[in-house]
């Protein structure tokens, strides 16, 4: 799933059986994979169908994350795991590399980088622009100011 974007999620409780299981608490946990802690997104009742569901948003730097599920009654079962990645979202920012001071009649590079919401590096969107300086006779005229054209 990408930056920005919303799935859905639920997880099912069945008894030994495999009836579903309703009106149980269940709490849904997130963290990026390999971490040791995992920050709670809320605790979620099943309903008559023995399922728990949610929403989740991402907005998160991208990589490797794991959810899991644990019936906060029956803290002896096992949890549920579920492993899946976040990419980059659309672009929201464009991060250009300081112009500094630039000697008369050299050539000066400058990088812009996309950006996503959540500071991601979108994938394939970056450019170099390459600035040749005035020459050292070069002046503003007076009454001509610089003006940013949107993209």
């Amino acid at each position: 799933m990408a930056v920005e974007s919303q799935e859905r999620f639920d997880v099912g409780v069945r008894d030994a059986a495999g009836r579903a299981v309703p009106n149980q608490r269940v709490r849904i946990e997130f963290s990026r994979e390999g971490a040791d802690t995992f920050e709670t997104l809320g605790t979620y009742s099943t309903d008559a169908a023995g399922l728990a569901t949610w929403n989740f948003t991402a907005q998160h730097q991208a990589g490797s994350y794991e959810m899991r599920a644990r019936l906060l009654d029956f803290p002896v079962i096992q949890q549920a795991r579920h492993g899946f990645s976040i990419t980059a979202g659309p672009v929201r920012a464009i991060d250009v590399t300081s112009l500094g001071s630039v000697t008369a009649g050299s050539i000066k590079t400058i990088s812009m980088t996309a950006l996503d919401s959540a500071g991601n590096v979108t994938l394939g969107d970056g450019a170099s622009l390459q600035l040749q300086a005035p020459d050292t006779q070069f002046q503003f005229q007076p009454g001509t100011d610089p003006s940013l054209i949107p993209l």
